[in-house]
């Protein structure tokens, strides 16, 4: 059960970066085509930066590989995917160790499910509504 929890947090969490990643793209291709809309604009660069922000919160975007890579924070997918991996490598009964940090990473993936719809409602939809009074494809909204 604790492993099926644990996929199902990564699963979301890499949802919701593929679906952010598609809604950046479509946002950049709204800002190409109407460079001269100020307010599409000002809406798609803060978009662009919130995903931005968010997605550094999931993946470690400038990790590089070095001898010292641990010195390298990992992010929330890189942490549940260890855990997933501790959790299938040592079988039941879970330790409380992986136990306490799956609890953790939970309450963490709770905070970025939040920040994700807030981001979708607060930042992507008023695109879509300029979208939509304009006559133009708009964005595919965050899952």
């Amino acid at each position: 059960q604790r492993l099926a929890e644990v996929q199902e947090m990564l699963s979301g969490a890499l949802r919701g970066l593929e679906d952010l990643r598609t809604a950046r793209s479509q946002i950049v291709t709204l800002m190409d085509e109407f460079s001269d809309d100020a307010e599409l604009q000002a809406m798609g660069d803060a978009a662009k930066a919130a995903i931005a922000q968010w997605e550094e919160q999931i993946t470690q975007l400038k990790h590089q590989t070095y001898e010292d890579e641990d010195a390298w924070e990992t992010r929330l997918a890189g942490q549940l995917r260890y855990l997933l991996d501790v959790i299938d490598g040592t079988g039941p009964p879970i330790t409380d160790g992986a136990t306490t940090r799956m609890q953790d990473l939970a309450r963490e993936w709770a905070a970025r499910k939040t920040e994700l719809q807030s981001l979708s409602d607060d930042l992507i939809q008023p695109i879509n509504e300029w979208g939509k009074a304009n006559q133009v494809e708009y964005v595919r909204v965050p899952r």
